[in-house]
């Protein structure tokens, strides 16, 4: 397997099938066959482009400065320029269909992203000397600041810190630490991450003893994640029947994808509160929650007391309502009954709106009227690493 390939496994597997895109050739608006990038990451406002660069062993050779020039030339000038022209791309071209590894063709001008990494996923000779792999980036003019990355250590960011939002977090601080201290390129990854993971009042100089902190990180996926729990009944994706229906299943599970590990325990609770109170068939209120750097707020529903053919509209309701009285963009509405078929599987509803919040007489006054029409909600400092 090539690197390239290798690389891909790896997104498929951190940030899913659908948001991994590989084969990014596309015909140009001159008609030309281009490549937009090695490899892209697409989840709703966040996207990663990768220039993937391995030094052949057969080309290898025991000769430092030789090693230490391949690294200049591919990484920190050919790659830095494919960067850019991606990036050109991006703005120039009329159309980018590109095929995801789910087999779902999208336009890459759809994209709307508000965070961009550009990163250098290299593989080098065993010669290459510590300053240049130990060197993170640079700055360019035409595509911003720009990662150097080993593939061990891309392959190392991922395993550790394991969901999208927070690989994306770490990017950020790392682009940010990086251009401000130099000192974060005497150092190696696993010790950045270690500062990443626990200085984040920024009172401490990165060092080698970060590489520590890395090492007594608590990574216990089956405590936070939710994919067990979820993928199941996303297969069986009972949506909204609105205008943009066939959009549904995408947008949610980018949502889905971007919450990190301290969300995803509140969801998974919450989705767990909801299919119990479906399993009991107790009456019960809605509950909620809003993490606000997703702009988007949740509501969980146990739909077993409301007639069948009434529930899409029931879940609608209070979805647009809470929506209302959270004042989100976004809410992504989760309802719950059981199977007839079988009282220990579940039909779960999922419905998802995204416009600007706007003061809605009906709703607003509705709300003032019924001021108890959801369980309460309280705000709250979740932390979001745990250290042994």
């Amino acid at each position: 397997m090539d690197q390239e390939a290798r690389i891909a496994d790896l997104n498929q597997d951190f940030f899913l099938r659908e948001f991994t895109y590989s084969g990014t050739k596309f015909r140009s608006q001159s008609g030309q066959e281009l490549e937009l990038c090695d490899g892209a990451i697409w989840i709703d406002y966040l996207l990663i482009l990768i220039q993937a660069k391995v030094r052949n062993p057969s080309d290898a050779t025991a000769c430092v400065e030789t090693e230490s020039k391949w690294f200049s030339r591919k990484v920190e000038k050919n790659a830095v320029k494919q960067i850019g022209e991606s990036l050109r791309y991006l703005e120039t071209e009329m159309k980018l269909p590109m095929q995801n590894h789910r087999g779902q063709l999208l336009d890459f001008k759809k994209a709307e992203p508000s965070t961009i990494h550009n990163l250098v996923v290299y593989t080098p000779s065993p010669k290459i000397t510590s300053r240049h792999f130990l060197k993170k980036g640079r700055v360019s003019s035409k595509s911003g600041f720009v990662h150097f990355i080993s593939e061990g250590d891309y392959q190392a960011i991922c395993v550790t810190l394991m969901t999208p939002a927070e690989i994306s977090q770490y990017l950020d601080f790392r682009a940010e630490y990086v251009q401000r201290d130099p000192n974060a390129n005497e150092v190696s990854e696993k010790a950045l991450v270690g500062k990443y993971l626990t200085d984040s009042d920024d009172t401490e100089d990165v060092c080698d003893e970060h590489e520590f902190v890395t090492d007594r990180l608590i990574n216990d996926p089956e405590e936070f994640s939710v994919s067990k729990l979820l993928w199941g009944y996303l297969d069986q994706l009972q949506a909204y029947e609105g205008p943009n229906a066939s959009l549904q299943y995408h947008k949610i599970l980018s949502i889905l994808a971007m919450m990190k590990r301290n969300v995803m325990r509140e969801f998974k609770k919450r989705l767990r509160w909801a299919m119990a109170k479906a399993t009991t068939n107790e009456a019960c209120l809605p509950t909620r929650m809003y993490p606000f750097y997703m702009g988007c707020s949740f509501i969980f529903i146990s739909l077993e007391q409301i007639e069948p053919e009434t529930r899409v509209a029931f879940l609608e309701r209070y979805a647009l309502l809470s929506k209302q009285d959270l004042k989100s963009e976004r809410c992504l509405a989760i309802g719950v009954s059981r199977r007839q078929d079988n009282s220990e599987s579940f039909l779960v509803h999922w419905m998802f709106f995204d416009h600007p919040w706007t003061p809605d007489r009906e709703l607003d006054e509705y709300l003032a009227k019924n001021p108890d029409c959801f369980n309460p909600i309280r705000e709250a400092e979740l932390g979001l690493y745990q250290l042994k």
